[in-house]
């Protein structure tokens, strides 16, 4: 966020930025006065998962809670059970009514970026390590979840899994954690 938006509280033009950070919900964590520019942040682990928690509330429009799948989901990755993940994921997605969207040029991109937010929001809520659009030097990565022992790499597709391993092989995107020596 530019320094500059700090100083425009417009209650008719409201910056999302300054109102979450005039009201607590974010904090500065890094400033860089050469391009004036703000890096916000959760000040803490709570703020987040209540920030994240009503926004899949809004997302989902209250249809399915995510913190009865949350514990199972974490649980799953922790022992590698990527099989049990996807069937939660699949239970927590059929719980939601069929988005109506706005008319776009592309219904299924729009429809695929809604469940998108919709999986990042709930992914946010877990307490593992996890990085969103992470870039290698062939693309970006959907989503990355790291725990002591593996490296989970999630490409996100509407179509097939197939899909989603051919693009993650294609691009070699586990290269970028074979130092780390996890499975």
């Amino acid at each position: 966020v530019h320094f500059s938006l700090l100083g425009s509280f417009d209650i008719d033009h409201l910056d999302f930025n300054t109102l979450l950070l005039q009201t607590g919900y974010l904090t500065i964590k890094r400033y860089d006065p050469q391009g004036q520019i703000l890096h916000l942040g959760f000040p803490n682990r709570e703020v987040e998962s209540s920030f994240f928690l009503h926004l899949i509330a809004e997302l989902t429009r209250g249809a399915s809670q995510p913190t009865n799948y949350i514990h199972n989901i974490e649980q799953a990755l922790l022992k590698g059970d990527i099989d049990s993940m996807m069937k939660i994921f699949t239970s927590f997605f059929a719980n939601l009514a069929y988005p109506v969207l706005p008319n776009e040029s592309d219904p299924l991109r729009t429809r695929e970026l809604y469940y998108h937010s919709i999986f990042f929001t709930v992914i946010k809520l877990l307490s593992l390590n996890i990085e969103l659009e992470v870039p290698t030097n062939k693309g970006r990565i959907d989503a990355v979840i790291k725990t002591q022992e593996r490296v989970f790499i999630l490409e996100l597709k509407m179509g097939t899994g197939e899909e989603a391993m051919t693009q993650i092989k294609a691009n070699g995107y586990h290269e970028k954690y074979v130092l780390e020596e996890k499975r």
